[in-house]
């Protein structure tokens, strides 16, 4: 009986450190900063042609969309669109864009999701559309800046978040 006990404590010993680094890796995979090199500079330098492109009143918002279907967070942001579409505030236009039409503007998207969102002719926000590990509306950045809940005095360029994303 002694050595089952024994045999049992070098099992959880080794199962359990081997399990949380498999988790580790596996969730950095996908989750980390955004934007480590900061190219959502690149979004608020050619924001006036890219706002120029979306066909909107100059009262408007607009919330751009930047999603890849093979990304793995896809699935999760796709609910957040979703959730995002039956909660926004009326008269909130919505686009998709792809990295290869925002790259042909000059803007470098780091990774995917990424969402803009354009307020009065201004940039107002880039950069994901929640924080932490899901793309989830517990988490969600967006809705509160469209609510008004959050007051931004300049655009604010979220590269520093850590969320769910694949680097471009």
């Amino acid at each position: 009986m002694q050595k089952k006990h024994i045999l049992a404590a070098i099992l959880i010993a080794v199962w359990v450190p081997a399990s949380l680094v498999l988790l580790k890796r596996f969730g950095d995979s996908y989750t980390g900063v955004f934007d480590p090199n900061f190219q959502l500079k690149t979004v608020s330098a050619n924001a006036p042609e890219l706002i120029s492109k979306l066909d909107i009143r100059n009262d408007q918002s607009a919330i751009i969309h930047v999603l890849d279907k093979t990304c793995s967070c896809y699935e999760q942001t796709a609910e957040h669109v979703n959730y995002l579409a039956d909660q926004m505030p009326a008269g909130v236009a919505q686009r998709d864009m792809s990295v290869a039409e925002l790259a042909k503007m000059g803007i470098e998207v780091p990774a995917t999701p990424m969402t803009i969102l354009i307020r009065n002719s201004e940039l107002q926000y880039v950069g994901p559309y929640a924080t932490g590990p899901l793309c989830t509306p517990q988490s969600d950045i967006i809705l509160p800046i469209l609510e008004g809940k959050i007051q931004l005095p300049n655009a604010w360029l979220n590269s520093t978040a850590v969320a769910c994303r694949c680097p471009v």
